[in-house]
């Protein structure tokens, strides 16, 4: 996911879900263009990540405004719905 998608591979999924892997991947800009053209016209993403205040965790901890810009109309997405829940050191 570092490195550019190799041909033939764009508009190949119509869901892609990510399990917690973005905010492991060093070029996180790559990455989240990648799947961007990975996906159909009109495909989704469904991913479950880490936000901010969760550290040591990834290389990044991400926000919801980072996930509305990249994912952005101005990028040829939609963010559908952005769910956020609190876990306490307890995991829970």
């Amino acid at each position: 996911m570092n490195l550019p998608l190799p041909d033939g591979l764009a508009g190949w999924l119509s869901l892609a879900i990510d399990g917690g892997a973005l905010e492991h991947v060093f070029n996180f800009h790559q990455a989240a263009f990648n799947i961007s053209q990975l996906l159909k016209i009109l495909g989704h993403l469904t991913s479950i990540t880490c936000a901010t205040n969760f550290l040591g965790h990834g290389f990044y901890p991400f926000c919801g405004e980072l996930l509305y810009q990249v994912f952005s109309a101005e990028n040829g997405c939609e963010v559908e719905s952005l769910l956020l829940t609190e876990v306490n050191s307890a995991g829970a």
